[in-house]
C-alpha cells in the first residue's frame, strides 16, 4: 500500500528537504526523473541552477532567498511559485517574471520573519506545499484560476483563508 509505505518512514527530522522530496516522489511514481540539489541558493549561482526549467516551487526558509529566486526567474523567465509558513499561517501566491511580488511584501532587511517567535507546526508546511503543487499543476496545465497578481493567505488555527489582490 502506497500510504503505507510513504506514512511509515522514519523521521525526517535532520534530513536533506531536497533528497526527501524525490524520495518521496519516486514512491508515487519510479518513472519521474529527479535529481535533487543539495546547495545554498546564492546571487552567483541560482540563475544557473533554474535556467532551462518551466517554472520554480519557493521552499527555502529565509528571505534573503526568496527574493535572490525570484530576481534570478524574473531573469531566467520563469514562473516561481512561492510559499511561505510561521506558526499557523502560510502564503502562496504565482509570480511571473516581472511581478517582483516579494521585493514588494519583504522590505528591511529581515532574513526570517515571525516563525522566529512562533515555531511552526508540522502540518503548516504540508497544507502549504500541496497548494503549491496545486499551483504548479494549474500553471504547467495552463488551467484558469492559478493565483496570479494575487496572495492566497491561511490560518490553520482558525480556518481561515483569503485572497488578497496585489
Amino acid at each position: 500500500n502506497l500510504n503505507r509505505q510513504v506514512m511509515s518512514n522514519e523521521s525526517n527530522i535532520g534530513k536533506s528537504k531536497a533528497v526527501e522530496a524525490a524520495s518521496q516522489m519516486k514512491l508515487i511514481n519510479s518513472e519521474v526523473d529527479i535529481t535533487p540539489i543539495q546547495i545554498e541558493v546564492t546571487e552567483e549561482n541560482c540563475s544557473q541552477l533554474i535556467s532551462g526549467h518551466d517554472l520554480v516551487i519557493d521552499a527555502v526558509d529565509n528571505i534573503k532567498a526568496r527574493l535572490i529566486l525570484e530576481e534570478a526567474c524574473e531573469e531566467e523567465g520563469v514562473t516561481l511559485i512561492h510559499g511561505a509558513i510561521a506558526g499557523w499561517n502560510g502564503q502562496v501566491a504565482v509570480i511571473h517574471p516581472g511581478d517582483r511580488l516579494l521585493q514588494n511584501i519583504y522590505q528591511g532587511n529581515e532574513d526570517k520573519g515571525d516563525e522566529l517567535q512562533t515555531g511552526t507546526p508540522s502540518f503548516t508546511p504540508a497544507v502549504v506545499s500541496g497548494l503549491q503543487t496545486a499551483e504548479a499543476i494549474k500553471v504547467l496545465l495552463g488551467r484558469e484560476g492559478v493565483l496570479e497578481k494575487k496572495m492566497l493567505m491561511i490560518d490553520v488555527l482558525e480556518h481561515e483563508y483569503e485572497v488578497i489582490t496585489l
